[in-house]
Formats: structure tokens, sequence, C-alpha cells
């Protein structure tokens, strides 16, 4: 109660990692990854305790629902759209809605994205790879704003509309 998802796996990697150093394992051993929010949380924890890791790679970091797909995001952070997402005249939203992502209310969405964002943003220095990709329906259009963070190395991989070979395919 009164933490995030995200927050308590925050909290459990930090766990983990504080036992892997009281076993002996020098914290510039220690690379963390994750993939999805999992790649969010690779943000947040890189951010949070720069001294116990080496680094981190988050492929694809993203966290917060289909927010692409309904126009919430954009490069900078927010859209107009926002307003439309919810119910002014009661002042709540309800737990499901008709988009049916995971939560209903964009302004909670909204207040916990910036403040993450901001967390990320003014670490003094984020040693993570970020990969992303356009195509990404979750983040792939609103995740660029890493590309303004100097200690992050941002690789973009091909999207479906480029004509790019690997391995001779």
């Amino acid at each position: 109660p009164g933490k995030t998802k995200t927050e308590k796996k925050v909290d459990l990697t930090n766990q983990i990692i504080d036992d892997l150093i009281q076993k002996g394992i020098k914290a510039h051993n220690i690379i963390i990854s994750g993939h999805s929010c999992g790649g969010w949380l690779t943000l947040l924890y890189t951010a949070r305790y720069p001294e116990k890791v080496r680094g981190g790679i988050a492929y694809h970091p993203a966290c917060f629902g289909e927010l692409t797909a309904y126009k919430i995001w954009t490069e900078k952070g927010l859209d107009d759209y926002l307003w439309d997402f919810n119910d002014h005249e009661r002042g709540t939203c309800e737990t499901k809605d008709r988009y049916k992502w995971e939560y209903a209310c964009s302004r909670a969405y909204l207040k916990l994205r910036t403040k993450n964002m901001s967390e990320i943003t003014s670490a003094k220095d984020l040693r993570v790879a970020v990969i992303h990709n356009d195509d990404d329906p979750f983040e792939g259009k609103t995740s660029k704003w890493l590309k303004r963070i100097e200690s992050v190395e941002f690789i973009e991989t091909p999207t479906k509309n480029e004509n790019y070979i690997i391995n001779g395919k």
C-alpha cells in the first residue's frame, strides 16, 4: 500500500544489488537491464543509485500503457489531447474505461510519468544505453526526450519503413 508497482520493483532491485555487493561483487561490475517496464525501472534505478551499478541497458523503456496510441504524449512530454481522457465534470476517473488500459485516469499517469521523467533527466550521470524504435506501439514516438540526456547512449533500431539488411536478409 502507498507505493506503485514500479516503486516496489525499484526497492526489490535495490535489495538484490545490496545482496550482491555484500557478497563481494563490486558495483563497477554490475550492469542492469530491462525491457519495457524493466527498461523504465533501469532508468529510474540508475538515476537513484548510480553508485551501486556501472550502468544499464534499457530496451524500449515504457511503463504507461498505450499512451502513444491515444495521443496523450509527444516527444516533449504531453499533448493538448490530454483533456479528452478525463471526466472534468465529476473531477474523477473510473478504474476501467473505453480505452481498456490499466490506469484509466490520465491525470494520475501525467503526474507519475512527469515525476519519473524529472528524476531521470535530473540525474547527474545516467550511464544507460537506451535501445529505441519508433515502431514500438507503447513508447516508440514518446521516448525521444531521452536523447537530451548527455550521458545516455540513444540507439535507434531500424523501423519497418526503412530498408535494412541483417545477416544478408
